[in-house]
């Protein structure tokens, strides 16, 4: 029988209750086995992350602890080149060729989705799962609107009935937390009460990550 897996990417610098929250809705909502969270290698897009490669796995790994359903997977991180997504999830699908693949990301990732390479291709791998974040419309984008306009549904069952190929904009969780408010934070030595796991917190602290100061 095959599974149903979700993807969640990003660079976790730090990871924040909002990945997690995204993670556990997922597999709540969409009827997921198992989430994979895949920390970038290298972004093609954005700066480099902050902290290394093994203190952002060793942070998801921290907050993965107590859910049986979520992986870290570190395949980005070990292939070389940069991290694109179209490569992350032609490798996903090559290793699970019978799994149902959820991509999920944020709505302000999806906004960014037409300057992604080989963008139009991930519909062909995956369906994209968008969790939205306050004042998302797809009206900021007409190219992203005009490419998913046929492929969206609000129904999450909609997506058990075709292999790939759907978008859909999950209501029913709104981020409004970032890794940059986070790091904005620490820098300013204000609390994290609420954003971050207390270990993943504790894991910061001891390593003075982000000019967190020492215990």
């Amino acid at each position: 029988m095959s599974m149903a897996l979700g993807i969640l990417g990003g660079m976790f610098d730090p990871v924040h209750n909002g990945h997690m929250a995204m993670a556990r809705v997922a597999i709540d909502v969409l009827g997921l086995d198992q989430v994979r969270m895949i920390p970038c290698g290298i972004p093609p897009h954005r700066e480099p992350a902050r902290c290394t490669a093994q203190q952002r796995v060793d942070m998801l790994t921290l907050a993965c602890r107590n859910d049986e359903g979520i992986v870290v997977d570190e395949r980005e991180i070990d292939r070389p080149g940069k991290s694109f997504a179209f490569d992350t999830l032609t490798g996903v699908r090559n290793e699970f060729k019978n799994e149902k693949l959820y991509y999920l990301l944020g709505a302000d990732a999806l906004l960014s989705l037409p300057e992604w390479y080989r963008w139009h291709d991930l519909f062909d791998l995956c369906h994209i799962v968008a969790f939205q974040r306050p004042g998302f419309s797809l009206k900021e984008s007409n190219t992203l609107q005009e490419e998913i306009q046929h492929r969206l549904t609000d129904l999450p069952g909609q997506l058990q009935t075709a292999d790939y190929g759907l978008v859909l904009i999950c209501n029913s969780f709104s981020i409004d937390v970032s890794s940059s408010q986070v790091r904005q934070r620490i820098e300013a030595q204000l609390p994290l009460d609420g954003m971050v796991d207390p270990v993943v917190i504790d894991y910061i602290c001891e390593r003075g990550l982000f000019s967190m100061s020492t215990k």
